[in-house]
């Protein structure tokens, strides 16, 4: 019976450790991860439906729009995120009138893991986006 007894200990404190190791190592991953989960921009068509693993993105916008505002939702909070250099919380206006090219870039709560997102948008030559009126 003292056997039983010391062999339950020995498993349940090791299983305890085993536990704590796994805890600690997905803490790590965790911190490891500069994924967003959604990007959302005004006023423009996306080519294709926003993917957590996809990094370049092509939209097309009417003539004639000069800002955008960029909608930005990281996976894990605290995930520090910057739209074409400027850190963000969420919303940002970016002028594209000089410059159609929209680049966002997280760091990972470790501070080295990055990644980097881009948006192409392309301004229409004509403005489809209005409706024709007879």
């Amino acid at each position: 019976m003292v056997i039983y007894f010391i062999l339950i200990r020995f498993f349940f404190c090791h299983l305890k450790k085993s536990n704590s190791k796994n805890q600690k190592n997905t803490n790590k991953n965790s911190e490891s991860i500069a994924t967003l989960s959604s990007i959302s921009v005004s006023n423009v068509i996306w080519q294709s439906s926003f993917s957590q693993g996809v990094t370049m993105y092509h939209v097309t916008a009417p003539r004639g729009l000069q800002i955008v505002e960029i909608q930005t939702t990281p996976v894990i909070n605290g995930i520090t995120v910057s739209v074409n250099g400027i850190t963000s919380t969420g919303l940002v206006s970016v002028n594209i009138s000089s410059n159609n090219m929209v680049t966002i870039t997280t760091i990972a709560l470790d501070g080295v893991t990055t990644m980097t997102y881009t948006i192409a948008i392309q301004i229409l030559c004509n403005n489809f986006f209005k409706k024709e009126t007879k």
